[in-house]
């Protein structure tokens, strides 16, 4: 499929010279080749991929690579290879989606196999999950909502993503019931609804709650109590991490601890991030 930017339609074209290859028809009619990858006659099969409406992300063989990422700016002097994933053949990049200024796809390094993968344009690619998402599709599986990406994994569950490895996480549905083979996803102004099958075989309605909320943080403390607030005893202290709408992703300081000695007064911290 074409891709947009802000400069034109970003497709492939055959002038008949090159080959298929990526081309940029400007709004004014107008269209120019933007590399020859593969060089002469030959095709790079280009295929494109996804846009933040500044940059495009494409796949391209140059014959020699085999299949990678490229990025474009909708100039020749911008376009060029994103980064050879897998040396030793093919990553096979394939869309998934943008956020803000981010482009996200999947590939095959080669090593550790199909993963997440996300580019700024200008640094490398980084991988930041293993999770593989599924092919896109007319049922629709991807939608952007609150910054974020909810995709369609091939494990038959729902992924989000805010284009970091720890926003990355398989979202819960409205129902206590395992849903799975979520499809034609559709957001509103807070939620996401999808189709999905119920552990009964029924397709059903789900939704995910667009959460912006944070994790509620609780301290739980035991011992015995004296006075002002001080303890005649030994104290633990646990910590209890609770988001009812996202995952919770990340914890820090979290861990149990206990007061043995006598002190003055000590200070504990817990912090936590959640999808919300």
């Amino acid at each position: 499929h074409d891709v947009a930017l802000a400069t034109g339609l970003l497709t492939v074209g055959n002038d008949s010279t090159h080959g298929n290859e990526p081309t940029l028809f400007t709004f004014d009619g107008g269209g120019t080749l933007l590399r020859d990858i593969a060089t002469g006659t030959a095709s790079s099969s280009t295929r494109m991929l996804s846009s933040n409406g500044s940059l495009a992300l494409f796949a391209a063989n140059d014959g020699v690579r085999g299949l990678e990422p490229y990025i474009t700016d909708g100039t020749p002097a911008g376009t060029r290879l994103l980064a050879d994933l897998n040396p030793a053949g093919s990553s096979n990049p394939v869309e998934v989606g943008a956020i803000g200024n981010l482009l996200l796809f999947s590939a095959n390094d080669g090593d550790a196999g199909i993963q997440l993968w996300v580019t700024n344009g200008g640094a490398a690619p980084v991988s930041i999950s293993t999770v593989r998402p599924a092919a896109v599709s007319p049922n629709v599986t991807r939608v952007r909502a609150l910054d974020r990406l909810y995709f369609v994994a091939t494990d038959n569950r729902l992924w989000v993503t805010d284009g970091t490895a720890a926003g990355t996480a398989p979202t819960r549905p409205s129902a206590t019931a395992v849903a799975s083979a979520p499809n034609h996803l559709a957001a509103t102004a807070d939620r996401v609804f999808f189709a999905a099958t119920d552990p009964t075989g029924d397709r059903e309605l789900y939704y995910v709650l667009l959460d912006e909320s944070p994790p509620e943080v609780t301290p739980v403390i035991t011992g015995t109590p004296g006075n002002n607030g001080f303890y005649v005893s030994n104290v633990d202290l646990t910590w209890q991490v609770v988001d009812a709408e996202s995952a919770v992703t990340m914890t820090s300081g979290c861990t149990p601890s206990s007061v043995v000695t006598d002190t003055a007064g000590i200070s504990f911290t817990c912090d936590a991030t959640s999808l919300g």
